[in-house]
Parts: C-alpha cells; sequence; structure tokens
C-alpha cells in the first residue's frame, strides 16, 4: 500500500521510521507478519518520500545486538544518496518486560559516543539528549541565548495530555494502560485527579536531593517516569542519563568545530 498520497492529502511535513541497523541486522530485527524482508522497501518509502518534500526521521533503537552496526548503516544511507536525521534510542524495560540485550545507560551511553567519535558521525543524533534538551541544542547551533527551561517533558508540562482508547488520561506515554498512573477520564466525563497534580507540579526545586547539584536547572531531576519506577515517587531524582549530558556537549561541540575550522 502506498501511503504518499494520503500524507500529501494531509498535509504531513514530517514522518518517522524505524531501521535497527544495517540491512542484514534490520531485516532480521523488525520481520514483516508475512516473513518478508523490510529494508529495502523502507529505504524505497525514504527515497520516495524525500523526493516529495517530506522530511524523515530514522530512529534506531539501540541494544547489544545492533551497537556495532551503526557505522554500518550510515554508510548504507549514503550510498542510497538519503541524507536524514539518525535518532539513537536505547532500548528499555519500561514495558516491565524482560530483555536480554538490554544496555545501561552507563554501556549505552560510553559505546555510543565512542562510535559517534570515532566515525565521525555527525548525522547521528542521541534521542535522550537531542529531543529532550532540544532547545538547549538548539540555541548552541544558532549562537541565540540559552533558555531558562532546558529539558523537555510532556508528562510535566500543562498542556500535554494524552487520551487512551479506554476513556482515561494519561501524561506519559509510557504508562498508557496503567490505570494506576492515570490522571484522569475524558470519557463518560472529562475529570481529572490528584495525579495530574502531582506530576505537573514536580520541580527540581521540590526534590531534596536536587538542591546542591550542579546539573539541576539542567535536567530538572530528570524522567519522572524512572524516578518513580525506582524510588516509588516522582519527587526523587533520575540522573542515569543526566550525569553523561556534559560529555555529550562537549562531544557534540567538538563535531560542530571541525565544520568551521
Amino acid at each position: 500500500m502506498n501511503f504518499l498520497g494520503m500524507l500529501q492529502k494531509n498535509n504531513v511535513k514530517i514522518v518517522k521510521v524505524t531501521l535497527d541497523g544495517s540491512k542484514e541486522v534490520h531485516d532480521k530485527r523488525r520481520i514483516h507478519r508475512k516473513d518478508k524482508r523490510t529494508y529495502d522497501k523502507i529505504l524505497d518509502g525514504i527515497k520516495e518520500a524525500q523526493a516529495n518534500g517530506i522530511k524523515v526521521i530514522i530512529f534506531v533503537n539501540v541494544d547489544a545486538q545492533n551497537i556495532n552496526y551503526i557505522p554500518q548503516l550510515v554508510n548504507e544511507l549514503k550510498e542510497n544518496e538519503i541524507k536524514a536525521t539518525i535518532l539513537l534510542k536505547r532500548v528499555n524495560e519500561r514495558s516491565g518486560t524482560k530483555y536480554p540485550y538490554i544496555l545501561t545507560p552507563k554501556e549505552y551511553f560510553e559505546r555510543v559516543f565512542k562510535i559517534i567519535r570515532e566515525y565521525r558521525l555527525k548525522e547521528v543524533k542521541v534521542y535522550e539528549f537531542d529531543v529532550f534538551y532540544a532547545s538547549l541544542f538548539n540555541a548552541l547551533s544558532s549562537g541565540t541565548s540559552i533558555p531558562a527551561k532546558l529539558r523537555y517533558c510532556g508528562g510535566v508540562t500543562p498542556n500535554v495530555l494524552i487520551f487512551d482508547p479506554r476513556g482515561d488520561i494519561y501524561t506519559c506515554d509510557y504508562l498508557l494502560g496503567n490505570k494506576r498512573a492515570s490522571v484522569g477520564t475524558y470519557y463518560p466525563e472529562f475529570k481529572l485527579n490528584t495525579n495530574y497534580y502531582i506530576w505537573k507540579n514536580r520541580t527540581a526545586g521540590k526534590i531534596k536531593e536536587c538542591f546542591n547539584c550542579r546539573l539541576s536547572l539542567l535536567c530538572s531531576g530528570g524522567c519522572p517516569m524512572e524516578a518513580y519506577r525506582a524510588h516509588g515517587t516522582l519527587y526523587k531524582p533520575y540522573c542515569e542519563e543526566t550525569k553523561y549530558l556534559p560529555d555529550y556537549i562537549k562531544l557534540w561541540l567538538s563535531l560542530r568545530r571541525e565544520d568551521n575550522d
């Protein structure tokens, strides 16, 4: 089925697709329901979308199985004359399902940084930083003032609500289906519960451990959902990703500095 006409009709400007590594690796991981290979078909779709003015962002779910194939994926995209943002995201166990190829944050960031540095992969971005801290990196790119609020999280943003098919409202998409984490209902009536205010009032200024932390204004206490998983409360910090942010900023700047040398 060709979706290009539907995308154009609805004025879609950006699409996100998943390539979980090089052709060989992806076709073993992202299997079609009829057991067909999907890599080449996805590449054809990317080319067609870009030829018609639609921007494409490529997601890569990274774990111990495919992390070493990131440079090969980048090369294959270049060989196919595809220029697109490649966004790496660590596979985690947020769903509660045990997965044997999980990389810890330490393993993941250290290995990803090393790969990006060694292969000078300027087109590769790291989801945990380039998405949640987009305002910071946009300011660094443009030379404008760095905004006061650096870390974006929909879960604590007042105007972000997620509606599931069952009439429940959530504030974090990773918690969909967990009724204990629901912040209200929209059917049969619209009503917010106390969870909504617990989420939306979370700031680093209300987390004791953040008071004397040099990164607290950068991270705002880290991911509230991960804090809840680790500590049973949103009002504790989650630092496992944030502590690698300074190293990523240095790496990011070093790659861009090459363009000016």
